[in-house]
């Protein structure tokens, strides 16, 4: 008997020991950490009769396939690695030259996607490179929490565990609309007044540049009939200053101009339930600005989810000229039996869906990864991801959108395995996500590829009586830009 209560006390300590050690989200059970998509589930119940989990979190053995499958069937050409065809991105490379050649105005990019895009390592390499060429300054749009702040180094972002949250992976059965990220976030209820504060911190990778030009998004506020509620109020603290404003926006979509140029912003809030908060953009007037809009677990159908005037009204203040979809992690898997076609036909009513709220932006669609899963002792790529692969240019083809194959720049059919068994690693040993070197390295690629495509669009289409002699200095600064931000190694959790 004595033993026993030993036992129970010493884990009882260890319990309480773990709870410091590691972060809360690590301690919760399994079913609150799982991010499931239940569009994609529902889609995937009428198609292959088939339930599916959170596959940023799991390693799926590979049962699937009984008879072997003629790989050269799925085999990609060499010439599907990187296709800017049709004139897809002439609006986003005309607003590129406009900027090189006159230094004004301002470009902003959305990047939606899942896991791949966590603690917005590759897209903070991607938006450094794309700054260091053609100016601008900021980390663009921050929800006001997110599942990945902790590994996060473009900037640094904590919150209080007191946010309510509505995602767009869950059922309509919403009390706010979604915001730009397809999240929104509220605090308190009608019955009870919360407080609850979010901090942004000029981050490690950004440490020499202050937070530039902040603005907080909220919604409009909810009226009860029966209820006399007071307009909540935010409470600002800055690095100098100390401000409290109410609000009472009339619009769908509200800003707050926040103090420019600090090191730290920490927002409070009290309310009771009656108003959305979305996120806070930091984004200089010119440039080039890169929001990262990733939601984990999202298969991408959830977009369909967003209002279109809601959406309409973001693009009044955000007006985007490239959107970027980075997706597939969470839909591919081996095991389905009725091919891929059912996903590219979804995805496509997403991108038309897109355009149509964000004023006809130019699209590209970026490839799943490569991805090995586990077929007896060895680690393998599936003979079934080219396929895929195929399906999301069918998508890009459908849409008059660019498509970027990050699996064949890669390297194909194993490279995900090489990348998580180099020295040093890649990607996470779950042989899915990035590491940060190997975000880095795949936001390079992008950027690359990106950038060719942007030098062909200039050589096809000469400007008259203006010598580019001065464009080519700028093409200068893409080498110089070649040193990486100093990302801290990640300690972030999001693969494992």
């Amino acid at each position: 008997m004595k033993k026993a209560w030993l036992i129970l006390f010493i884990a009882a300590l260890i319990g309480v020991g773990l709870r410091y050690a590691f972060p809360k989200d690590a301690l919760l059970p399994t079913e609150e950490k799982k991010h499931i998509d239940e569009l994609l589930a529902e889609t995937l119940k009428e198609v292959e009769n088939v339930t599916v989990g959170d596959t940023t979190v799991v390693i799926v053995e590979n049962k699937a396939v009984e008879q072997k499958k003629d790989e050269q069937k799925y085999k990609i050409q060499p010439e599907d690695k990187s296709l800017v065809k049709e004139n897809t991105l002439v609006g986003f490379f005309e607003k590129l030259r406009e900027l090189e050649l006159h230094n004004k105005g301002q470009i902003r990019i959305a990047f939606y996607g899942d896991s791949m895009l966590d603690a917005d390592m590759l897209v903070m390499q991607f938006r450094h490179y794309l700054q260091k060429r053609f100016g601008g300054k900021g980390v663009g749009y921050v929800p006001i929490t997110s599942v990945s702040a902790a590994g996060r180094y473009s900037v640094k972002h904590s919150f209080s565990n007191t946010w309510n949250k509505q995602t767009f992976l869950k059922k309509r059965d919403t009390i706010f609309p979604y915001g730009i990220n397809g999240e929104s976030f509220f605090v308190g209820d009608t019955a009870t007044i919360q407080e609850a504060y979010v901090s942004y911190k000029r981050g490690p990778a950004y440490k020499e540049l202050s937070l530039v030009n902040p603005k907080l998004f909220y919604g409009k506020r909810k009226v009860y009939d029966s209820l006399e509620l007071a307009t909540p109020e935010v409470h600002v603290l800055t690095d100098e200053n100390e401000m409290a404003v109410s609000l009472d926006g009339k619009r769908s979509v509200n800003i707050i101009d926040l103090p420019n140029y600090q090191k730290k912003i920490v927002i409070t809030v009290n309310d009771q339930g009656t108003l959305p908060l979305y996120g806070v953009s930091f984004a200089s007037s010119t440039g080039i600005i890169v929001d990262n809009l990733a939601v984990r677990g999202n298969s991408g159908l959830p977009l369909t989810r967003l209002h279109t005037s809601l959406m309409r009204e973001f693009n009044q203040y955000l007006d985007y000229d490239l959107i970027i979809l980075s997706y597939g992690t969470n839909v591919f898997s081996p095991t389905y039996t009725k091919g891929f076609r059912w996903y590219s036909r979804r995805m496509s009513r997403v991108v038309k869906h897109l355009k149509n709220c964000f004023n006809d932006a130019n699209v590209v669609i970026m490839s799943m990864a490569d991805r090995a899963f586990k077929d007896g002792e060895e680690m393998q790529t599936p003979a079934e991801l080219p396929l895929f692969i195929r399906e999301q240019k069918r998508i890009a083809d459908s849409t008059q959108s660019a498509f970027f194959n990050l699996y064949a720049m890669m390297g194909g059919a194993g490279s995900m395995k090489e990348w998580a068994d180099a020295e040093p690693p890649l990607a996470n040993k779950d042989y899915t996500h990035f590491n940060s070197k190997g975000a880095e390295k795949a936001g390079r690629m992008l950027f690359d590829w990106m950038m060719n495509a942007y030098q062909r669009y200039k050589e096809e289409n000469p400007l008259q009586n203006i010598s580019e002699e001065n464009l080519d200095l700028n093409n200068n600064k893409v080498s110089q830009a070649s040193e990486v931000l100093p990302i801290i190694e990640t300690h972030s959790k999001t693969a494992q």
